[in-house]
């Protein structure tokens, strides 16, 4: 059951975040990107950086996950290349 309640959640964010690419693609904020795929990447990416955040106790992947996710969103999926500020 806890395992079946995890893969429900992970289905769940990452439509999420694959639905709001796909509106970002319609709304040419995005490029035209598999939002299915993108998502898992990102998904997977927070996924591995909180797990070793907890289990390691490594707040420095923290910040350089979040150095790169906002170097691939610029490079990768925003049309204008132009990140907002998370400050």
């Amino acid at each position: 059951a806890y395992r079946e309640q995890l893969v429900e959640n992970d289905r769940e964010f990452t439509g999420l975040v694959a639905d709001i690419i796909e509106r970002g693609i319609e709304a040419g904020v995005f490029e035209d990107v598999d939002p299915e795929r993108t998502a898992r990447y990102l998904t997977a990416t927070i996924d591995g950086a909180r797990t070793q955040w907890i289990t390691l106790d490594d707040e420095d992947v923290l910040r350089d996950v979040h150095a790169e996710l906002r170097t691939y969103l610029s490079e990768h999926l925003l049309t204008d290349g132009e990140v907002p500020s998370t400050e």
